[in-house]
């Protein structure tokens, strides 16, 4: 893949771009709190506020798909969503009531095509995308500050794409720690199919900004397909029906994807292995992927993948098979905890329809979930146990939440992690006003010091949009640059100076 010329030109610039932030592997190296409430199946809640001890409670849902949820810093509950079974995607509040306005927004049944994102830069304002299957993406946008802070639906069913979109929905921090890439898969029921298309669309303060796409022309674009992120999201794997297993880099600043290994390539036919989701240990060694049912099958299977080996096709380990019917497996998801919680649907060995359920489908495998209680052990060490987390009379059907690492930092040192609004910058950096801020063409700098400054202003893709040297009370003509925020660095010998400006 090529690389970016602007990426390279900034690795030379002066030091003092390199600035603190958060940063580290994935969310295990800082609270998780916005990540701490999951909401999910047939009215499941789990609180792993106290990762040690997590809670289980209520929610208002019952939808056996996507079901992302966000909390607060705080780790108290703000929203979560799923699709149920009329095609209509549901919105909650933390009272487990719908928000306001919240009917008829357009979604179905998936299980890796939801996701909420809070607004860059903004405290009340929150993205809810969705994918309806064959007719696109699209985004609803709720306020949370609406209806004494319960939340309504200011916008919905805008869509962003009329592209067939695969199970695959999933977003991750810029490197700025403060902007988001949601990131989708090309899904088609028509030739061609071997694209292996990715989209690519920064959301910024400024909105959500247009799409970009990568081809790699080595898997078909099917409906059914997962991303599973890498703990500090450099990387993922992708896994699809057709046996395709490979492993992507991901780079937070530029949003450029690139191959890293091949597990598996697709089947052509004569299919004998179907993967469904996945989920990487915490260190990142291992990757627990579960199967569903294919030719000549009588079971699916939990599997675990040793990455640390030459050929991890080779040494699979089966932690689990269970037949279909009853069991249904599912979701794969790493707890604050680090275990790993799998569901398992009830599927009625009758002809009885399984969703929603019953009153009386109560069982083992839909009031529990299974935990890899040591995830970073290879074979059996890992002590997986089945059905052994009860939740409470609740019941689950094949989803867990695939929520973001909402608390994810920037990326230290790197060329992009200054672009965050309301995080600290730079421990050396000055802060300086720039009048008049917010401006339309022309601004001044209110510099302490009678000297000449570099000047570079960034935006926020990380890209430079201007540099010059200037002087002290110098008129900077800006007019050209559209309407968002922007990120101002002024360095001279001895000092730097930083300011945030916004275009109006």
């Amino acid at each position: 893949m090529k690389k970016n010329k602007n990426i390279l030109l900034y690795l030379i610039l002066p030091s003092f771009l390199y600035i603190n932030g958060i940063g580290g592997m994935g969310g295990e190296l800082f609270a998780q709190k916005r990540n701490a409430i999951w909401c999910f199946g047939d009215s499941a809640r789990i609180d792993f506020n106290n990762p040690n001890l997590p809670i289980v409670f209520s929610s208002g849902m019952d939808g056996r798909g996507s079901c992302p949820s966000i909390a607060d810093s705080n780790g108290n509950l703000i929203l979560y969503a799923n699709f149920n079974g009329n095609y209509d995607t549901k919105v909650w509040n933390s009272q487990h009531s719908p928000l306001a306005n919240s009917n008829i927004m357009v979604g179905n049944v998936s299980y890796q095509g939801m996701v909420i994102l809070p607004m860059p830069a903004n405290d009340s304002l929150y993205y809810v995308f969705t994918t309806y299957l064959g007719d696109g993406l699209y985004s609803h946008l709720v306020d949370m500050f609406h209806n004494s802070g319960q939340g309504n639906v200011v916008q919905k069913n805008i869509a962003i794409t009329a592209q067939e979109i695969g199970d695959c929905l999933t977003a991750v921090k810029h490197g700025n720690g403060r902007d988001w890439w949601l990131i989708y898969k090309r899904s088609s029921t028509s030739p061609p199919y071997n694209f292996n298309r990715f989209y690519r669309q920064l959301i910024t303060p400024a909105g959500i900004q247009p799409v970009d796409s990568v081809d790699f022309n080595d898997a078909r674009d099917a409906g059914l397909q997962k991303i599973i992120w890498y703990p500090d999201n450099t990387k993922f794997m992708l896994v699809n029906p057709g046996g395709y297993m490979k492993e992507f880099s991901f780079d937070r600043c530029s949003g450029a994807f690139d191959t890293l290994r091949t597990i598996y390539e697709e089947q052509p036919g004569n299919f004998n292995r179907f993967f469904w989701d996945g989920c990487y240990s915490p260190d990142g060694n291992l990757l627990y992927v579960v199967t569903l049912l294919f030719s000549g099958a009588a079971s699916q299977y939990l599997l675990q993948y040793n990455l640390s080996d030459v050929d991890p096709s080779q040494t699979v380990d089966t932690l689990a098979d269970y037949p279909f019917p009853p069991y249904a497996m599912g979701g794969l998801k790493r707890g604050a905890d680090n275990k790993i919680y799998f569901s398992n649907g009830y599927i009625s060995p009758a002809t009885v329809s399984s969703y929603p359920y019953a009153d009386s489908m109560r069982n083992p495998i839909n009031m529990n979930l299974c935990v890899v209680n040591s995830p970073d052990s290879v074979g059996i060490t890992c002590n997986y146990q089945p059905f052994s987390f009860y939740l409470g009379g609740k019941r689950t059907y094949s989803a867990l939440p695939d929520n973001p690492i909402y608390d994810l930092g920037p990326i230290i040192g790197s060329i992009c992690d200054s672009l965050t609004i309301g995080i600290p910058v730079h421990s050396k950096g000055k802060r300086v006003n720039a009048f008049p801020n917010p401006f339309y063409d022309k601004l001044k700098f209110d510099l302490p010091e009678n000297d000449r400054f570099y000047l570079n202003v960034r935006d926020a893709i990380g890209q430079t949009v201007y540099e010059k040297v200037i002087r002290q009370k110098e008129e900077i003509d800006l007019s050209f640059l559209k309407q968002g925020f922007y990120f101002v660095l002024l360095s001279t010998d001895k000092n730097l100076y930083q300011s945030k400006i916004i275009k109006q």
